[in-house]
């Protein structure tokens, strides 16, 4: 064999070599993987007809049952009707979204036409449980006034991350 076939064997063999020692290090290196995290979602729906002469409070609460670990999104659709009464001021329906007693996110709503709502509220940086919605309303059913019965539709979504 000839001096330029044996250095040539002998960089053939090199290279063979140097891409077997660099695959099985490749091999060797744990591959990166990132999990995004997955959304939760959770809801509550209400719905409240008033059902009497005077005017009346009513109210409810709802304990979600989450851990948020980074991001939350809101989303609360709202459909009421509170008429004018003979006497004092229209009904209303206040939601309130609180974590641990604090209050994140309340609106107050009220329409003497039925009237449609939305609202979407975003949080940040947020981590625990012990979210609490708070829902307080006043209305009547107008029968006095000849009129038909105060009512909300409240409908509650949460993105959770």
């Amino acid at each position: 064999m000839s001096l330029i076939q044996q250095v040539m064997a002998l960089l053939i063999t090199g290279v063979i070599l140097t891409g077997c020692i660099t695959t099985l290090m490749a091999d060797d290196e744990p591959e990166i993987v990132v999990e995004e995290p997955v959304p939760q979602w959770t809801y509550f729906n209400e719905t409240y007809v008033f059902n009497n002469a005077m005017a009346m409070g009513h109210a409810s609460t709802w304990e979600y049952n989450m851990t948020v670990n980074n991001t939350m999104t809101l989303y609360w659709d709202v459909q009421c009707r509170f008429e004018e009464p003979l006497f004092g001021e229209a009904g209303y329906v206040n939601i309130t979204l609180e974590r641990d007693g604090d209050v994140l996110v309340s609106e107050e709503y009220t329409s003497t036409e039925t009237a449609f709502f939305n609202l979407t509220f975003n949080a940040s940086n947020i981590t625990g449980d012990g979210f609490t919605l708070r829902i307080q309303s006043v209305g009547s059913d107008h029968t006095l006034s000849g009129g038909v019965e105060d009512y909300y539709i409240i409908e509650t979504a949460i993105e959770y991350i």
